[in-house]
């Protein structure tokens, strides 16, 4: 049990009553006594991870999770079971909230603390309307969370361009990507959306609609849920021009990995890292 002012009370508790037990005679060395009674806490209803997972399937049902989004609900319940093991959702205090971020941020960094408290904190608003639970202690906690910001990523410099460029148009196993990361870096735009782009995303002018994206394999909207059209430049559509063919298929992939799918964004990475 993570050390908590109200774990070690129940410690304490605990070594008493073993204490007790040793001196009247009743101690069980197996422990069975003095663990967890796991099986009918578990079944409670109003248990903090019992009902967060009820709240994840219904947030399935209602939303569509993407596989990244549904990694950090499903993070955020393995801390809940870690911490509050079978502690029921309406004896959270707000002692305990704040004890809940202090444990976190041994954990994690400082931007995904806030995630998590920013799930938890949906998660008993949610209680609030399915099992009328009136306090909330989660607001004031999450409003002292608050990460540093970062610092822009350092754009690579014309020279570096062009040895990425030059890498992946010379390599007898990577040049099947060479297109593909000429488009990312003349154009600015995301991995997923760029992974994500069909034929028929882009006009007879070469302006290209971007309003997919692509991840882990599983096709979703954009980062900012908008969709936006750029404008290329003669390089990247003489590129295009090139690599479209007469028979075109408009469903097709501008950018397929080497099997046709869409190109994935770990391989692509490992294959960066090995190149």
């Amino acid at each position: 049990m993570p050390d908590s002012q109200i774990n070690c009370t129940v410690a304490h508790h605990k070594a008493t009553q073993i204490e007790l037990d040793i001196v009247s005679g009743n101690f069980d060395p197996t422990l069975k006594k003095y663990k967890p009674q796991r099986t009918s806490q578990k079944s409670t209803s109003g248990n903090v991870a019992g009902l967060f997972e009820k709240f994840i399937k219904e947030e399935q049902n209602t939303k569509r999770l993407y596989k990244g989004t549904l990694c950090r609900y499903e993070a955020t319940l393995r801390h809940l079971e870690r911490y509050f093991q079978y502690q029921l959702v309406e004896s959270v205090s707000d002692i305990q909230a704040e004890e809940f971020r202090d444990y976190l941020r041994k954990q994690v960094a400082e931007r995904t603390v806030k995630d998590y408290l920013t799930l938890v904190k949906a998660f008993w608003k949610w209680t609030e309307a399915k099992y009328e639970i009136k306090h909330n202690p989660w607001g004031e906690v999450l409003k002292t969370v608050k990460p540093e910001p970062k610092q822009k990523v350092k754009p690579f410099t014309a020279t570096e361009v062009q040895a990425i460029l030059t890498a992946f148009s010379t390599d007898r196993y990577y040049q099947w990507y060479a297109d593909f990361v000429a488009f990312l870096i003349n154009t600015g735009c995301r991995f997923g959306e760029s992974a994500a782009l069909k034929w028929k995303h882009i006009a007879d002018d070469f302006s290209i609609w971007i309003g997919e994206s692509v991840s882990r394999g599983v096709q979703k909207r954009t980062k900012t849920g908008k969709a936006r059209t750029v404008i290329l430049t003669p390089t990247v559509v003489n590129m295009l021009r090139k690599r479209k063919h007469s028979d075109c298929n408009p469903e097709d992939l501008v950018f397929p990995a080497p099997e046709g799918k869409h190109i994935n964004d770990r391989d692509f990475l490992l294959q960066g890292i090995l190149l």
